[in-house]
């Protein structure tokens, strides 16, 4: 079982190849062990089999992983699926938007007034220690 420490995979430093974290999650996947046996057989730490099974595109799916395309590959076809959105479809996705960022301010400005009004701390005030 091939291991290269420190390589660097989709933003990750894995202390393994990705030939071999693959190969574990196809077995994994192939079995009807759990997760926690395959981690004890591979010598693997608590949790690091499923942080494997997310980063290469797997996913829970009744109990057991499923494989599903990669994160850029999803990214392609969702890019691509932009490029098809009707016009009437941007404009009501566009309008949503505003009445959101219009909703948001709103509250912001509520929360505001009850701060002054009723001299309490609504908001978190980020640049304090507590």
């Amino acid at each position: 079982m091939e291991r290269n420490i420190g390589q660097e995979i989709e933003g990750i430093l894995y202390k393994y190849s990705e030939s071999f974290i693959r190969s574990v999650c196809e077995e994994y996947q192939k079995s009807g062990g759990s997760l926690s046996s395959h981690e004890r057989k591979n010598n693997l730490g608590n949790g690091t089999l499923t942080r494997w099974l997310k980063a290469f595109g797997y996913h829970k799916k009744n109990g057991r992983v499923a494989h599903t395309i990669s994160p850029v590959a999803m990214a392609e076809k969702e890019e691509k699926s932009l490029d098809n959105i009707s016009e009437a479809e941007l404009k009501r996705l566009k309008a949503e938007l505003s009445q959101a960022k219009f909703e948001a301010e709103a509250y912001r400005k509520l929360l505001e007034i009850a701060e002054k009004e009723f001299k309490i701390d609504i908001l978190k005030k980020f640049d304090t220690k507590q």
